[in-house]
């Protein structure tokens, strides 16, 4: 008994010194970024991707420590600086080894590839032996998606266009949509034009033929080809005037960028003979008369010896919606152009409240062979008489914006209409549609805005216009728009002036009681439109305090006066401010044809 005491005490010594040995360095904190890229030399690119604290007692003195770091997968060893003995480490107390320390150790492993992984660091002494505890943190590697970029798509040349010999002799325009979303390094686009030959398709082509065209544009969505790259003379067997274009998007190293391979879905177009040569020499669009607006348009055969076949007159609005055919037309269609000649065309279609512009496609073939196409477009702009002067009479006189003091808590704004028929007119509107105050004093003088009704007009309110009741607020104290109703009773007549009925009492809102008439409304802005908003959107305006409100005056025929709250001004000289109002002024008739005219006024209030 007392052999084994003897044989056990020196062998419990020797594990308390192997224990203490290990523990003569502890590792505090071992941080590591829980997805990291393949490629181990750009780890010190990522955001903290690897961070490593340890501490050593002062008391201690190791010589030759090292840090060992492992990368494990499946329990194997894949990357290690054991080889080499670790990484060679200076005395320390407290210290942090930073991503590029750490990294370092491990500059000699591969790339790894997508999984999950270990990695572990511990010390150890110049013999080897483990001084430290060992911490190991897992993270996975997993390459990025590349972004799903929607290759382009083409514009022009549309699609199955008939390129004219005449449109060849000048530079040609190719142009696409960018890669979407935008990316965000350069992008190259490759535009390959090829052309067939006989017996070939247009796949077929851009398998079999080299393009005839090659070019390459950076961060652009177009290339202009000279012409006569593409067409030299006539088309001879085995080539044919058919030629098949696209555009490829690249990146910097010139890899495809994109579905599709960066492709786009290809386009084809033809050079046509000169057989047909049709031209749209004028189009005008009538206003709404009767639910229908007229249509006239001029097309001229340029060709001196065909004939050409007009087949059809098409046409779209504000250049989107489908295509429609205008018809019946006078004369109608098919009709055939003799050379060198025009004709006139003429028809309606029915009135459209939203049109501003109008696209009309005149389609036309050489009756000899209806393959040569010769397609033709022409725009017009809607521009319908609608003037408060001239069509129905009303103008706008002595308006003016005034202020009964500095500082008032209102302002006022006052005119007349003359010319006011309330057979004719079937509402009036007068509405504020913009409103600013800027200082022009000190800035001390400036305080936030703290009351609704500033901006806005106000009650009471006088006016006075014959044939027409009360005026109405859009609001129950304040509001944005005063409207007066026509006492006469009329409907719509075929002139648009109003005929006999038992209309609506003028208590209508200015819409049509006939589901078949259209509005139409028409501007005399005289260019006068409301200023851009201030730039700093917070409003400030001089001190607060009670609205002044003033007998309205009483009013003359046909005039109105109008107060709007505005901030009291101040009674300090140092102060001042600048205040601008737009009013837009509308007359309704009684087949809803809206006239308005915007006006702007300012006045600017100092103290006295």
């Amino acid at each position: 008994m007392k052999k084994l005491l003897v044989l056990l005490l020196p062998a419990l010594f020797s594990i308390g010194l192997f224990c203490q040995a290990q523990q003569q360095i502890k590792i505090l904190n071992f941080t590591v970024k829980n997805q990291l890229p393949g490629v181990i030399d750009t780890w010190n690119s990522v955001p903290g991707s690897l961070l490593l604290v340890a501490q050593k007692p002062p008391t201690i003195q190791i010589k030759g420590m090292k840090l060992v770091i492992q990368i494990r997968a499946n329990g194997a060893v894949v990357c290690s600086n054991m080889a080499t003995g670790g990484m060679p480490v200076d005395d320390f107390t407290t210290r942090t080894f930073s991503a590029s320390e750490l990294i370092g150790a491990l500059s000699g492993c591969r790339e790894l590839k997508d999984g999950d992984y270990t990695i572990c660091a511990q010390f150890f002494s110049e013999e080897r032996r483990e001084i430290s505890n060992q911490v190991c943190k897992e993270f996975r590697v997993e390459t990025p998606k590349e972004t799903d970029f929607a290759p382009p798509s083409l514009i022009v040349p549309e699609n199955e266009k008939k390129l004219l010999k005449k449109d060849i002799q000048k530079p040609v325009t190719f142009r696409w949509t960018p890669l979407v979303p935008k990316p965000r390094d350069p992008v190259t686009y490759r535009l390959r034009v090829w052309q067939l030959m006989q017996g070939q398709n247009g796949m077929q082509a851009m398998q079999a033929n080299q393009p005839i065209v090659t070019k390459d544009v950076d961060n652009i969505t177009q290339a202009i080809v000279a012409g006569s790259s593409l067409y030299t003379g006539p088309c001879k067997p085995p080539y044919l005037c058919d030629f098949i274009w696209n555009v490829q998007a690249l990146n910097q190293e010139g890899k495809p960028m994109g579905r599709n391979n960066g492709t786009s879905e290809p386009f084809v177009f033809k050079i046509a003979d000169d057989n047909i040569n049709t031209r749209i020499d004028s189009v005008d669009v009538g206003c709404c008369i009767n639910n229908k607006q007229s249509v006239y348009i001029k097309i001229s055969n340029l060709h001196l010896t065909n004939p050409a076949q007009v087949t059809a007159i098409k046409y779209r609005v504000n250049g989107t919606g489908p295509i429609t055919t205008l018809s019946p037309t006078t004369p109608g269609t098919p009709f055939t152009i003799p050379a060198n000649t025009s004709q006139v065309f003429t028809g309606s279609i029915n009135c459209i409240d939203s049109m501003k512009t109008i696209k009309f496609i005149v389609d036309a073939i050489w009756p000899s062979d209806p393959d040569n196409i010769n397609n033709e477009t022409a725009w017009d702009t809607l521009k319908c008489a609608c003037d408060p002067c001239r069509t129905l009479g009303v103008t706008i006189t002595k308006d003016t914006l005034t202020s009964t003091a500095s500082t008032s808590g209102q302002i006022l704004l006052s005119g007349v209409l003359t010319g006011l028929n309330p057979s004719v007119v079937k509402k009036i509107t007068v509405e504020l549609i913009y409103f600013n105050i800027i200082q022009t004093g000190d800035s001390n003088c400036v305080k936030c805005a703290e009351n609704k009704e500033w901006g806005n007009f106000i009650k009471p309110s006088s006016s006075a216009f014959s044939g027409f009741g009360t005026g109405l607020l859009n609001g129950v104290n304040f509001g944005r728009e005063w409207t007066w109703l026509s006492t006469v009773q009329k409907e719509c007549d075929s002139h648009g002036n109003g005929g006999t009925g038992h209309g609506d009492g003028g208590g209508g809102t200015g819409n049509p009681t006939n589901p078949n008439e259209k509005c139409t409304t028409c501007g005399n802005t005289g260019g006068n439109m409301p200023p851009d908003p201030p730039a700093n959107p917070a409003a400030k305006v001089a001190g607060t305090g009670p609205i002044i409100v003033n007998p309205p005056p009483i009013p003359k025929a046909n005039s109105f006066s109008l107060p709007i709250a505005v901030p009291p001004g101040s009674s300090l000289k140092c102060c001042g401010d600048k205040i601008r109002v737009c009013i837009r002024y509308t007359v309704w008739d009684f087949c809803c044809h809206a006239c308005d005219v915007i006006k702007c006024y300012e006045i600017e209030r100092k103290a006295q």
